[in-house]
């Protein structure tokens, strides 16, 4: 029994030897293997890569980056031992008396022809022509050099005109009371109505008023303010129809207030409600008439009961008017310049026995309703 135990024991043991050393010979041979494949076989196939995607140096210069290529034809130029080829080392410079020959001039003959002019790209010294090359792929841009000045707005052309404007000399006209008869179309539908002027020049403040009467229906405008050696200057303007909003403006803090909850606005020099652009534009005429010859253009700023804007108008010139009371009525024709498609069209017959106050107003909105108002 014990011999039968040693024996089973003895071949067990020989197994358990036999396995481990099987087992040592195969990692032993997977560690020759890789070692002569990192030997012999990866140099060669680092030689053959290339064709897919070329690494370029990266932190040396932002130019270089990662950039897919087409697959080449052929390798790449080689060395004896399968190394790149060096490119050839750059030239030199040259002193002395060979470099006056090198910097003398071509003979005409041997100059580049226009063609071989097209065709060469030339890049500015801190450009690389990788970084002029077009980007396939988008992956930089190059970004746009930014412009010193800010394109012109129309307010911008507005203020300009206002301040190369000329300070015009001023008359504003008496205190007066003006009827009018009030054609018009709206919405296809003819219009009939009375329409009333009122101008107080109270010589150091003024009040104006203006009421339309349409079958019950009133349109009620006024403007209050100040009279200064440049004219009106308003404190307040009021627009009524259903229900009333103002415009208020503050010489102390440059600035115009509006009920009807818009944004606040600044106050320009000589600037105007709309009923009292009318008075201004009297007065700068009366002030002087021979001045404003017709091609003349006149920058008025205009604030409404909502917001401001510009109005820009154009002298026509003299035009006989006829009204109820007088046939030929002299007048000096104005039009206002249209700068957006939503502006009212204005044309304004001013006529110096009024001194020069309107004896026709013509407004035309963007909708084609029309309103003209003649002095009976």
């Amino acid at each position: 029994m014990y011999f039968k135990v040693t024996f089973w024991g003895a071949r067990l043991f020989r197994r358990d030897v036999n396995a481990a050393f099987g087992l040592t010979a195969l990692i032993l041979g997977v560690v020759l293997a890789h070692a002569w494949f990192l030997l012999k076989v990866s140099p060669w196939a680092q030689g053959r890569a290339g064709s897919g995607i070329e690494v370029k140096p990266p932190a040396a210069s932002p130019v270089w980056q990662l950039v897919a290529v087409p697959a080449l034809p052929e390798p790449r130029p080689r060395g004896p031992h399968g190394a790149p080829a060096v490119p050839p080392t750059p030239p030199l410079p040259v002193n002395g008396p060979q470099a006056a020959e090198a910097k003398a001039p071509l003979p005409e003959s041997q100059l580049p022809t226009e063609q071989a002019k097209v065709e060469t790209q030339e890049y500015p010294e801190t450009q690389s022509p990788a970084e002029a090359a077009p980007d396939p792929l988008g992956a930089k841009a190059t970004p746009s050099t930014p412009s010193t000045a800010d394109p012109a707005t129309p307010q911008d052309l507005f203020e300009a005109d206002l301040n190369h404007q000329a300070p015009w000399p001023t008359l504003v006209p008496p205190s007066q009371n003006l009827n009018y008869s009030v054609r018009g179309q709206y919405s296809g539908f003819p219009v009939l109505a009375s329409a009333v002027f009122l101008w107080d020049n109270q010589g150091e403040n003024y009040q104006a008023q203006a009421e339309i009467n349409l079958m019950g229906f009133k349109v009620t405008q006024r403007s209050q303010g100040q009279l200064s050696p440049q004219g009106l200057a308003p404190v307040r303007f009021s627009d009524k129809r259903r229900s009333e909003i103002a415009a208020h403006f503050n010489a102390e803090k440059k600035l115009i207030t509006y009920s009807a909850n818009t944004p606040d606005a600044p106050l320009r020099p000589l600037q105007q409600d709309q009923l009292s652009v009318f008075i201004q534009l009297a007065s700068w005429v009366a002030g002087d008439p021979a001045h404003f010859i017709p091609g003349t253009r006149i920058t008025v700023p205009v604030s409404s009961a909502r917001g401001p804007d510009f109005w820009l108008f154009n002298v026509d010139g003299p035009e006989a008017l006829t009204t109820p009371s007088n046939p030929l009525l002299p007048t000096l024709k104005l039009h206002r310049l249209l700068q957006k498609e939503t502006d009212t069209a204005g044309e304004l017959w001013l006529a110096p026995n009024l001194h020069y106050l309107p004896a026709r107003i013509k407004l035309t909105d963007a909708r084609g309703n029309v309103v003209d108002q003649t002095l009976d």
